[in-house]
């Protein structure tokens, strides 16, 4: 019964007791009484009209009304509408007001971190950048010094082979030394002599010396007599 009362006033904008119990074919006093409780439980509200004798009015309080699709009956004259409920209060000024302080302080905060994020970021890019390119140049250096120790060698041997021979030679060794000439190792006094002569008669050399080893320094300093 209450559904049918609820589904019928949903579409008036208010009725009696007496209207309802008509329209719903219902017995009237069950009506009254299903009212009463609905009225208790806070479902409708009712108020009598004035010159409209004793009879209560009832209208559903909490329900969203639709638009209605049944007339008035004559004996229930129109109510006026009921009012819109009041907007809930706005907040307060000072709440407000310290709301706003904290989003400001917030959004300092965030924007103080984003900078300080994209100074880190650079720093860091900087820094790889500079890691990458003393690599690069450690590498050349690297290399640079392997090529001067290997250039080195070479040049020692070289010298070793004019001068002085193979290590443990025991034949008997000459070496021609000009002024413009190349050094060159004689393994005999006469094709030492043979190529003194031959730097002066070519005008190459002015003076060519004839030289005879003494001993040798070897890698370490170390004195090796011949």
């Amino acid at each position: 019964m209450r559904a049918d009362i609820e589904k019928y006033l949903s579409t008036v904008q208010q009725s009696t007791a007496k209207t309802i119990s008509h329209k719903l074919g219902l017995p009237q006093l069950d009506v009254a009484r299903e009212l009463n409780h609905m009225l208790n439980d806070g479902v409708v509200e009712r108020e009598k009209r004035q010159g409209a004798g004793n009879e209560y009015h009832y209208w559903l309080s909490r329900a969203e009304r639709t638009p209605a699709t049944a007339a008035v009956t004559t004996a229930a004259p129109a109510a006026p509408a009921l009012p819109p409920a009041s907007p809930p209060a706005a907040a307060q000024p000072d709440a407000r007001a310290a709301l706003e302080r904290q989003v400001a302080a917030l959004t300092n905060q965030l924007t103080d971190l984003t900078t300080r994020y994209h100074e880190m970021s650079s720093a860091r890019l900087q820094a790889e950048t500079d890691r990458d390119e003393l690599k690069v140049e450690n590498d050349s250096l690297k290399s640079d010094v392997a090529k001067l120790t290997q250039n080195t060698r070479a040049l020692e041997l070289r010298i070793d082979e004019l001068t002085l021979g193979p290590i443990g030679a025991k034949s008997p060794l000459f070496v021609t030394v000009g002024r413009y000439a190349k050094p060159k190792r004689h393994g005999s006094l006469d094709k030492a002599q043979k190529r003194a002569s031959a730097l002066i008669r070519s005008e190459k050399e002015s003076e060519v010396l004839v030289l005879e080893p003494v001993g040798r320094v070897i890698r370490g300093s170390e004195w090796r007599p011949r």
